[in-house]
């Protein structure tokens, strides 16, 4: 029987985590409409092991290895060989709400193309609740694209989202892209869909490494980061969407951040730093009279603007290693 969902697991060095994501699986009701497809990206502890041991005891649960890659040719990998009609997206180190499937397939058995909910954040004890909207209901292309934009209540993680594979047809995940890979796609995704459905739920949990942070992050990445948001923006407006320029204001802005706590820097993180600069000095009008940028960035791009972001955050380095 061909499954109506595959849900994709990117898996690498996750053995801490990945039990609590597959057991969150396994706690849906349902039978043979999911399958699970774990690509073990050339993990070297234990969570292979564990994704064969999980596939030996379910036979919805299926299990790739292949040399590490990295995270995008994994969930390429994935699209490759799933066979339902749904794609849905967990990474290994969160898990997902009793309800989830009991949730989605209401709206999958309506044949709407997009479906996304709301999440929970876990970082270390603290929990943060993402909500979109207090109704469901469907959602406009436009709509959709312009709150993707600001990256706040919606936001580009695939693992958020339920979609259809054809949506897929001609659309892969960039491999050279460590982090934001699914921003770099996900526009390309929703402009393909013709019916989008929010459902007011909090079906995912996200948890927040500390070693997936910011401060942890390479500043090429996140300038590519970036260059990515910028690119999303100028290729909807080609398609005469407005929407607004901050989000990629907001990573300039942490592009310049980072390169402030270098203690050593490139030629090359040095040009990076110095066009998010330059970017965000030539907008600084634009940014300070716009509705969608809060007080504290309008204040934390005057600081950049006036040369004085580096002493800031020197002295709250300073402060933090006396403490």
């Amino acid at each position: 029987m061909q499954p109506i969902i595959s849900v994709i697991i990117p898996v690498y060095n996750v053995e801490k985590y990945i039990k609590l994501c597959l057991d969150s699986i396994i706690k849906q009701k349902v039978k043979e409409d999911l399958e699970v497809i774990c690509i073990n990206d050339g993990s070297t502890d234990k969570s292979g092991i564990i994704c064969d041991e999980y596939a030996r005891k379910d036979k919805r649960f299926k299990v790739i290895h292949q040399k590490n890659q990295g995270v995008s040719v994994a969930r390429n990998t994935g699209l490759k060989f799933a066979k339902g009609k749904y794609i849905g997206w967990i990474d290994p180190d969160d898990y997902i709400a009793d309800n989830w499937y009991e949730q989605i397939s209401i709206f999958m058995k309506k044949d709407i193309d997009f479906i996304f909910f709301d999440h929970i954040r876990l970082i270390g004890n603290k929990v943060k609740k993402i909500k979109y909207k207090n109704d469901s209901g469907y959602i406009e292309k436009e709509k959709f694209l312009k709150e993707l934009v600001l990256d706040k209540k919606i936001q580009s993680q695939l693992c958020l989202k339920v979609m259809k594979k054809e949506l897929f047809y001609n659309i892969k995940l960039n491999p050279e892209y460590k982090m934001a890979e699914d921003f770099a796609i996900m526009h390309f995704l929703v402009e393909k869909a013709k019916t989008i459905y929010y459902i007011s739920d909090y079906l995912y949990f996200y948890l927040m490494r500390q070693n997936s942070l910011t401060h942890d992050i390479e500043l090429e990445d996140i300038y590519k980061f970036y260059l990515i948001s910028k690119e999303r923006y100028i290729y909807l407006v080609k398609k005469n969407i407005k929407v607004s320029r901050i989000d990629y204001f907001r990573k300039a802005f942490k592009v310049c951040s980072k390169f402030y706590q270098l203690k050593n820097f490139t030629e090359k993180e040095k040009n990076q730093f110095d066009i998010c600069k330059k970017e965000l000095k030539d907008n600084i009008k634009y940014i300070l009279l716009s509705k969608d940028a809060t007080i504290d960035f309008k204040l934390k791009v005057v600081v950049c603007w006036l040369n004085i972001l580096k002493i800031l955050l020197r002295t709250r380095n300073i402060w933090k290693s006396k403490a």
